[in-house]
């Protein structure tokens, strides 16, 4: 359906359904309900400055489906009615200004509670009021300049979803609820950041999160935060992610990169509490050639918890050693333990804090233990000839390239 001037009688005062399989409605010329209802549960594009206004008694737009503004002149869009978004809405150029009420958005409160909403660069979405809280099942995707009412949002809950390019919230920022934050740009909090409840906070490549106050990431009571990440980045790739903080008191699990060549930087100090996780990524293209992902971290680290290597795609050469963490003013502590995922039987990884930095070792447990059962046995030597025979690296505990019977 096409609805452009002089074609489409300008006031609605009874149903228009666009409920047909695949069905499109293209806009470009104002409506106006009088006690009339429309709903989009398929697509309709708004283009040309269109708008949907009240008159009289006014109407409504329900939108289980997908509301575009596509107006690359940046033309403004109004929808006067009352809206009901259960869909997405997509603003590629032009600025959507809703002057009626959202029903998802409470006027009282400012929790947005239901809907997508996203703009791209150079486009804008303005509500009837500020946002003050964003709760599931409600996302957005946008920045501040994206969505002018974003710098007073205070918390994401109940898990709800926020992609960000640059953006400034004036206040604290509470994640809690199994809430995802995910920082496309420079999100700034002139507060306190804190997460709790299982949600995460995801740094893209070349986007930082930055907080004026602490960073207060999971809490001892809650399980779920010691399995989820604050910086999950590996499958991206580069460039460096990084946090600012005066302090990251961390309770839950970092994901550094997840490459075995990643990086992520941090401007403040870094406190490990017992609960914590470092994960990384050791990785290897041939013997001995193994990279790891690194925390570089201009400030101090007080360290505690677990390191959790996942070397299923290293190629271990006993001896060898690389740095997962930097510091530029020192560290105190050391991780309670160290795991390491995808080992062959008799390979460990230790960690050691050496001077400003922490580095990994790869040794062997007890070399001779093949079976690991703890015991030195025939069953061993029979495990280790096979193994041989088959140059299998599990019989090499040299660090040369060549398996052979050369051992020490």
């Amino acid at each position: 359906m096409e609805i452009v001037p002089g074609i489409f009688g300008k006031t609605l005062t009874g149903q228009l359904n666009n409920g047909f399989f695949n069905g499109v409605v293209d806009q470009s010329s104002s409506i106006t309900l009088d006690g009339g209802t429309i709903t989009n549960q398929n697509d309709w594009t708004m283009k040309d400055g269109s708008s949907i206004n009240p008159f009289g008694a006014g109407g409504t737009m329900h939108n289980p489906g997908d509301l575009t503004i596509l107006d690359p002149g940046g033309a403004t869009h109004v929808i006067g009615v009352e809206f009901n978004n259960t869909g997405d809405v997509f603003v590629f150029g032009g600025h959507l200004v809703f002057t009626g009420d959202v029903l998802q958005l409470n006027q009282l409160d400012g929790t947005l509670s239901g809907g997508g909403w996203s703009a791209i660069a150079g486009s804008r979405i303005t509500f009837p009021r500020s946002l003050v809280q964003l709760r599931g099942p409600g996302q957005i995707e946008g920045g501040q300049a994206q969505f002018p009412d974003m710098p007073t949002l205070e918390s994401i809950d109940n898990a709800g979803a926020a992609r960000l390019f640059d953006t400034t919230l004036n206040g604290n920022l509470g994640l809690s609820g199994g809430s995802t934050l995910e920082s496309a740009g420079h999100v700034t909090v002139n507060s306190t950041y804190s997460s709790t409840g299982g949600s995460t906070t995801t740094i893209e490549p070349g986007a930082t999160v930055e907080s004026a106050g602490t960073m207060d990431i999971g809490e001892l009571d809650s399980a779920a935060d010691d399995i989820n990440p604050i910086v999950v980045l590996g499958f991206r790739g580069t460039p460096t992610p990084s946090i600012i903080t005066p302090l990251l008191d961390f309770f839950g699990g970092i994901r550094v990169a997840e490459t075995g060549t990643g990086i992520v930087t941090m401007q403040g100090d870094l406190l490990m509490e017992p609960t914590a996780r470092m994960h990384v990524t050791l990785h290897g293209t041939g013997h001995g050639t193994n990279t790891v992902d690194q925390l570089r971290i201009t400030g101090s680290a007080t360290l505690a918890g677990m390191l959790v290597i996942d070397a299923s795609t290293a190629d271990i050469a006993i001896g060898e050693t690389r740095t997962v963490l930097t510091t530029t003013d020192g560290i105190a502590g050391s991780f309670d333990q160290v795991q390491a995922i995808g080992l062959n039987a008799g390979e460990t990884i230790e960690a050691t804090v050496v001077g400003k930095t922490v580095n990994i070792a790869m040794v062997m447990s007890c070399p001779a233990d093949l079976t690991g059962d703890g015991t030195l046995n025939f069953f061993d030597v029979s495990a280790f000839l096979s193994a041989f025979a088959a140059g299998c690296p599990q019989s090499h505990w040299t660090s040369d390239p060549y398996p052979g019977f050369l051992l020490r």
